[in-house]
């Protein structure tokens, strides 16, 4: 083989060997170093939530938005909190901000608070009034207060769901 093919495989060949070092690089920074760290604060996240929250303040909060919805304040829409925010999340109530949820999601007859997405969902639904508890259920998974309740793929998961919501009690 000619050295002036040899060059050119070579070079040809570069980017392919920059692609699977990143591939591989990020595959383990993310499975090494930043996976642990996430679960753990989504794990810390769920713990504040279920057991740390004033559930009854959060249900106030919620029901404010729905009725400031009907009056025409907050229309239907996603209100992104935490990546690029809306210009009005500012505005919500404080309950609701002090969770420091990634979207608010508000329906005429719905809010949803979430956590966090993509990999891993949980959070709070709220239901006004007219939604059967079996429909509440579907949404939702764990009853924290009527009309208010908790979701989280990992429960719904679960073999043994309450077993679950024990484990993210804290210490």
């Amino acid at each position: 083989m000619k050295k002036r093919t040899k060059i050119i495989l070579i070079l040809a060949s570069l980017p392919l060997v920059f692609m699977v070092l990143c591939y591989y690089g990020n595959y383990v920074y993310i499975t090494k170093f930043w996976f642990p760290k996430w679960l753990k604060e989504a794990n810390e996240r769920r713990s504040i939530l279920l057991y740390k929250t004033d559930h009854a303040a959060l249900l106030d909060g919620c029901r404010k938005l729905i009725k400031e919805s009907r009056e025409g304040k907050w229309p239907e829409e996603t209100y992104d909190v935490s990546f690029r925010p809306h210009p009005d999340s500012a505005k919500l109530p404080e309950t609701i901000l002090k969770l420091n949820p990634t979207v608010v999601f508000i329906e005429n007859d719905r809010v949803m608070i979430a956590m966090s997405g993509g990999l891993d969902h949980f959070g709070v639904h709220y239901f006004s009034e007219g939604f059967s508890e079996a429909e509440q259920k579907k949404w939702g998974g764990k009853k924290l207060l009527d009309g208010l309740w908790y979701y989280d793929d990992r429960y719904r998961k679960a073999t043994n769901s309450e077993q679950y919501i024990e484990s993210l009690r804290p210490e």
